[in-house]
């Protein structure tokens, strides 16, 4: 296979040997489009003639942030009308995507570069005899039944990381999810604390949960167990050493609880 670096490394012998006659010191490489300024690519070039001018800039790393988030909505978000919500950033991609202004372009380039936005629907067929059930785990509420029968996810990965997270707009109105919970819900939480303190596998972390081959992640607050049935070669979970997930302070969701 011919690659890139190749043709190039052929195109420069070419010139050197038929249309400067063979002399170095007439060799330009100035007009040379590189794609890469590696070391290797240096090393080829000096190889074809010491005195050969070789014009190879390389520009400063620039990590300012040339843009806030106000010039951003203006310039580049101008046409859309749906609120911020987590289940509208398909939308906001979409639209920045197709926004005239070249900095708006630039900054998509980046982002996709980094990664995807997928939006999609996900249909569910829910019968007339779980359907009562279903209203109620949604607060009564009709139209958010209707909605669990086409309900909207979106997705974002990191391409490099091959991390990704799913959201589920659905899933946020439950009571309950967003710490609204009803006394009724509390009452059974607690409940199902107390009962479950005893015989509580989690909390005898060491002995009743699995771990990978490298051991368990652990600090004064938290600590990693791993999946019983995998779904990924390294699939797992991050507990908390209190028996009550829900007795969370400042000091045990700070960087103490991941001290990577």
């Amino acid at each position: 296979m011919i690659t890139g670096f190749t043709i190039l490394v052929l195109m420069t012998l070419f010139y050197y040997y038929f249309v400067s006659g063979g002399k170095a010191s007439e060799l330009s490489l100035n007009r040379l489009i590189l794609s890469s300024t590696t070391s290797k690519v240096r090393s080829a070039i000096h190889k074809l003639g010491k005195d050969a001018p070789l014009d190879i800039s390389l520009q400063a790393y620039d990590s300012s942030v040339k843009f806030d988030s106000v010039w951003f909505k203006k310039n580049c978000l101008a046409t859309v009308t749906q609120s911020e919500g987590i289940g509208n950033i398909g939308i906001f991609v979409d639209v920045w995507k197709r926004a005239l202004g070249t900095n708006c372009r630039d900054l998509y380039k980046t982002f996709s570069d980094i990664y995807l936005v997928r939006d999609r629907t996900a249909p569910v067929t829910i019968p007339d005899t779980f359907a009562p059930k279903v209203l109620k785990w949604l607060g009564g509420k009709k139209e958010l039944l209707k909605e669990a029968s086409l309900q909207h996810i979106t997705s974002v990965e990191n391409i490099y990381t091959q991390e990704s997270t799913v959201f589920n707009p659905l899933r946020a109105k439950r009571p309950g999810a967003g710490g609204g919970a009803t006394e009724e819900t509390k009452k059974f939480v607690k409940e199902l604390l107390v009962s479950s303190a005893k015989d509580c596998d989690f909390c005898n972390y060491k002995t009743m949960t699995a771990q990978d081959p490298f051991g368990r992640v652990e600090s004064k607050y938290s600590v990693s167990v791993s999946n019983t049935f995998k779904v990924e070669k390294f699939h797992g979970l991050i507990l908390w050493k209190q028996h009550n997930p829900l007795e969370i302070n400042e000091a045990g969701v700070s960087t103490e609880t991941f001290p990577f």
